[in-house]
């Protein structure tokens, strides 16, 4: 027998059953589905993304509308007569 031979490479056999498992637990049976969400987080949620599509319109339609000059105009009016200067 040659020196060395212990390391060649090969498993035994529950290395190869390890290695070949993959997503099974040790008895050999998938793991349970990930729990599904609750009624409310599952509202929470489409109310929170049906707000989020609100806002972007209303972003969308004040940029199309050129109301941001505005808003910035009035805003840069009020913060100047706050500190004095107008």
């Amino acid at each position: 027998m040659m020196a060395g031979t212990e390391g060649s490479g090969r498993q035994t056999g529950t290395q190869e059953a390890k290695a070949t498992s993959g997503t099974r637990t040790p008895r050999g049976r998938k793991p349970p589905p990930p729990p599904r969400p609750s009624a409310s987080a599952r509202r929470r949620l489409t109310v929170g993304l049906l707000v989020f599509v609100v806002f972007a319109a209303l972003v969308v339609a004040g940029l199309a509308l050129d109301e941001f000059q505005s808003v910035l105009a009035n805003a840069a009016t009020i913060c100047l007569s706050c500190i004095g200067i107008q």
